[in-house]
């Protein structure tokens, strides 16, 4: 009879064994494919600043960002956390400072800047104007940038508000697209 118990047992053991790795093996099969979705980085970096620069070697644009990650795959994606960029139009010392909490830039030169967005920019007449607005896109080849959403540019004795934006950096020329309400202040 102890041949018996013993073999059952074994039998048994062997049932509990194999319903176990079972289960494991299910259990990973399922966390990759929730996983499949979720694309990890190429690379990432923290206390990002990089420097780009023409043909002539005259320093075009600058970037910041308290951390970078750069995906590659169907298409080629870079994502910033605090972003801080510094576009210089040809030929010009001075720039147009573009702050914002996230931003993702896109393999056709495409930045899109997110979350209380707010450029900066330095008129011909060293005049400091902000815009403010909630996401805003800027193509970095040509310089142009546009959003749908509410904004606000501030200036030396005025204020607009309005809705949707286009312009160029190069030609330093924004306008605001919809429901503009100007206010004009004297300056004192």
């Amino acid at each position: 009879m102890n041949r018996v118990i013993l073999f059952t047992v074994i039998l048994f053991g062997a049932a509990i064994g194999l319903y176990y790795y079972q289960s494991l093996l299910k259990s990973e099969i399922d966390i990759n494919a929730n996983n499949q979705g979720q694309q990890r980085p190429d690379y990432t970096a923290k206390t990002l600043r990089s420097r780009i620069y023409n043909q002539e070697g005259q320093l075009e644009n600058q970037i910041w960002a308290s951390n970078m990650k750069y995906y590659t795959g169907s298409m080629t994606l870079t994502q910033f956390d605090a972003p801080k960029l510094v576009v210089y139009p040809s030929g010009k010392r001075s720039g147009w400072t573009l702050n914002a909490s996230h931003g993702e830039l896109e393999q056709n030169n495409l930045l899109r800047l997110s979350e209380d967005v707010v450029i900066t920019m330095l008129t011909a007449q060293n005049q400091t104007n902000t815009l403010l607005t909630d996401y805003v896109d800027i193509d970095l080849t040509t310089n142009d940038v546009s959003s749908d959403q509410p904004v606000t540019v501030k200036g030396p004795g005025y204020r607009l508000d309005g809705v949707g934006l286009k312009g160029n950096v190069e030609q330093e020329h924004i306008e605001v697209l919809n429901d503009v309400k100007a206010t004009y202040e004297p300056e004192k």
